[in-house]
This record gives structure tokens, C-alpha cells and sequence, in this order.
């Protein structure tokens, strides 16, 4: 199960930005089941003992369920990105279908200041995941009042963005891919939040709540670059 974990945090890294661009998918809906299962997340809420426990039960159904889906759409569980340019659409499928099903049975074990927190350290993620769809998620474009010439500009990066990231084979490797992967998104970070007046980025850090420290989730993944590039 381990092992099953391991590979589940590689898939996420690597096919993120993927996921964020499926009609009528929000990055917060993608990343919240496997955000909550993360240690140094529950820490951070101050979860106790007791809901550690069923988090913990939760997700081994979680993992002993994607595995099962992995295997029926004939999918190696214990590597499922080596095929990924093969299978990119069934790992959509089965990513949005585990979240939607294992994402509100962790919520309803989280306090209404639990969960504040929680979508606070969500948001840090899913702007290093991708600027452009963080922010143009309903309840984050609302808040911002973003106007429609806005929206636009940042939809038409987020096209350039897709358009132009590096791929694991172009790249030779999954480790220069994600070398390569997080130059791209430091590039289209910033030409994101350059979008926002700077009332806007006064209420995104404030939307974002106290830094989370990515740097013990994932290598990958620095929550400072999210916090930072918004000021």
C-alpha cells in the first residue's frame, strides 16, 4: 500500500496541470482527497487522534479502490504513468471519480475551522499547480471580482500554458520533466498574478491564510513560490 501511495503522489505531480483543464473540474475538487491523506497537512488542522485513525482507514478503502480501478481499465496500479500518453484519459476519469467519491467522506470528518484551513492550504496548491485555473475557479473569481477582460487573458494563458509544457518523452525522463514542468509553471506564475489589481492580490494572500510548507509534502511543490508571487 506503500508503495501504491508513493506512486499515487508521483501520478498527481506529474498530471496535474492535466487534470485542472477537464471541463467543469476545479483544481481545489482534484486535490482534495489527496491532500487531507498528507500527514504534514492533517498536522496543520490539528487533527486528532481519533480522526487520524479514520482518515487512516479511509485511505486504505481509498488506495485498495484505485488500485481496483487502475487494474479494471488495464492500468499497471504499481506504475500507472508509464503509459501516460496511452492512458492519459481513463487517469483523468479515474482521478475525478476517486476524488468525488473519497473527497466529502474525509470533509465530513473536518471541523467548519478545520476545513476553512484546509481550503486555505488547497489554494497555496493549486496555484503552484497552475495560476491560471486557481484563480479562475467560481467561488476564487467571485471573491477577486474578476472582470470578464480578465478572465479571459487568463484563459488565454492557461491555453499557452497547456499548449507549450514540456511532456515526459520530449523531456527524456521523468526527472527533467519535472525539472522543466516547474520552470514552466515559475514562468506562467508570474504572468498570471500580473494579471491582478493590486486590491486583488491583497485579498488573494489573505484568501490564502498563513504559509503551508510544501517543502515536507513534496520536492516538487514550494508553497513560498505561491505566496510570494502574488506580492
Amino acid at each position: 500500500m506503500k508503495v501504491l501511495f508513493s506512486v499515487i503522489a508521483l501520478l498527481t505531480v506529474t498530471v496535474g496541470s492535466a487534470l485542472a483543464q477537464q471541463k467543469g473540474m476545479t483544481s481545489g475538487e482534484v486535490f482534495n482527497w489527496f491532500l487531507l491523506q498528507n500527514k504534514e497537512v492533517q498536522n496543520d488542522l490539528g487533527i486528532s487522534d481519533d480522526v487520524s485513525s479514520k482518515l487512516d482507514a479511509l485511505q486504505v478503502d481509498s488506495q485498495a479502490a484505485l488500485e481496483k480501478e487502475y487494474r479494471n481499465a488495464g492500468i499497471n496500479p504499481r506504475n500507472p504513468v508509464q503509459d501516460w500518453k496511452r492512458d492519459e484519459q481513463k487517469l483523468l476519469e479515474i482521478g475525478k471519480k476517486h476524488s468525488d467519491e473519497f473527497g466529502p467522506k474525509g470533509k465530513e470528518l473536518l471541523s467548519a475551522d478545520q476545513y476553512k484551513r484546509f481550503r486555505q492550504i488547497d489554494l497555496q496548491y493549486s496555484l503552484n499547480i497552475s495560476v491560471q485555473k486557481a484563480l479562475l475557479t467560481p467561488d476564487v473569481a467571485s471573491e477577486l471580482k474578476l472582470t470578464d477582460d480578465q478572465k479571459q487573458k487568463l484563459e488565454s494563458q492557461f491555453s499557452e500554458y497547456t499548449q507549450s509544457r514540456p511532456t515526459i518523452s520530449s523531456s527524456g525522463g521523468l526527472v527533467r520533466y519535472h525539472k522543466l514542468s516547474e520552470e514552466h509553471r515559475d514562468e506562467y506564475r508570474t504572468k498570471g498574478i500580473n494579471v491582478l489589481t493590486a486590491d486583488q492580490k491583497e485579498i488573494l494572500n489573505k484568501m490564502k491564510g498563513s504559509e503551508f510548507d510544501y517543502s515536507k509534502f513534496s520536492p516538487s511543490f514550494d508553497g513560498k513560490k505561491a505566496l510570494k508571487s502574488s506580492n
